[in-house]
């Protein structure tokens, strides 16, 4: 669960929100960084998600917000 060292921090559904962006997010990202190692993609993973952790301290919960925030992100064009 990539956000277990915050459950105690948010409230369960913000837990759910982020959980929700980090899976409507995870196959663009997977896709824009190419092959990788499974070390490389848990690593890439937990970027993702210490990503969305950052955006919902600043009070951001909307899934399809942080979604696209974390594909900007993570995504260069």
């Amino acid at each position: 669960m990539p956000f277990r060292q915050v459950q105690n921090d948010y409230q369960p559904e913000q837990i759910v929100q982020m959980t929700e962006a980090l899976n409507l997010a995870w196959p663009q990202v997977l896709f824009a960084n190419g092959e990788s190692t499974p070390s490389q993609l848990d690593l890439l993973k937990q970027r993702l998600a210490n990503f969305i952790i950052a955006c919902a301290s600043q009070g951001e919960f909307n899934p399809e917000a942080l979604k696209e925030a974390a594909v900007r992100a993570f995504c260069k064009e």
